[in-house]
Order: structure tokens, then sequence, then C-alpha cells
């Protein structure tokens, strides 16, 4: 696991099972087919958005969550990805992301 207070930016990553954490900054990642074998990746920050951008001819699968949603968000262009939302305006909200692109990959 790589930790980090700063913000994290990953170009042209499709790495081994990483798990990337910060602790007060967002983290960018780009996803393009190298050709190496599939694996997992995590990417957590406590304070700060993470953002991904994935290539058209990558297969992978997603699962994203927000554990403290009031105020955030999670967005999508792809629309086999489906966010939902649980809780409500006034309590605690979760949010939570998934689905498969290009037939998914492991997840």
């Amino acid at each position: 696991m790589h930790a980090q207070t700063g913000g994290v930016e990953l170009n042209s990553t499709e790495f081994p099972r990483r798990e990337w954490k910060t602790g007060a900054g967002g983290i960018v990642v780009k996803f393009v087919k190298t050709g190496a074998p599939a694996s997992d990746s995590k990417l957590e920050t406590s304070a700060g958005d993470i953002t991904v951008y994935i290539a058209p001819d990558v297969a992978l699968s997603v699962r994203a969550s927000v554990d403290l949603g009031n105020g955030h968000h999670i967005t999508s262009d792809f629309p086999d990805i489906h966010v939902a939302s649980e809780g409500d305006k006034w309590g605690p909200r979760t949010l939570n992301a998934e689905g498969n692109l290009n037939g998914g990959g492991r997840c």
C-alpha cells in the first residue's frame, strides 16, 4: 500500500494489485490497456476527490462507495455503471456505484 498526506496522480496505469490512500488530497488515475495481467486496485481518500479516467478499450469492474455522502456525489459517464444512494437528506447517506465496462474484469 502507498500512503500519502497529499494528492496522488497515476498515469497510464494498469498495475499489479495496489492500494493508494491519502489522508488529505485527491487521487487522479488514468487506466489504459498495457497488456499487463488484470489486477485489483483500491483507491481511498479521507478528504478529497477521486477521479478515474478509463480508456475505451479497458475491461474492468467497478465498485465505488462514499460512506458519509452528504454533500458529496458519485458520477459516471458510462451507462453500465449504476449509481445508488441510501439514507435521506437529513441523516447519514451512503453512495454506491457498480458495473462492468467492456465485459468487466476482476472485482
